[in-house]
């Protein structure tokens, strides 16, 4: 049996995110995919989905997930 991989993607609102003057969603994700300079960046390859990053943690608001669907 092949496991599942959430697929959720995780965005950045790029207009409401303050970048490097923030900085609370680096730390909350424990797979070290997310990185700021002038905005936050995500790193696609490295993000699990686990959505740890959206949960109230920007002040913001600019980060926002969306269902991408399971991936075998």
């Amino acid at each position: 049996m092949i496991p599942m991989k959430n697929s959720m993607n995780i965005f950045i609102n790029e207009g409401e995110c303050v970048g490097i003057r923030c900085g609370f969603c680096v730390p909350v994700c424990t797979n070290n995919a997310i990185h700021v300079d002038l905005i936050a960046h995500i790193n696609s390859e490295a993000c699990i989905g686990c959505m740890k990053c959206t949960k109230n943690i920007c002040p913001n608001y600019a980060i926002r997930a969306e269902d991408g669907g399971d991936q075998f």
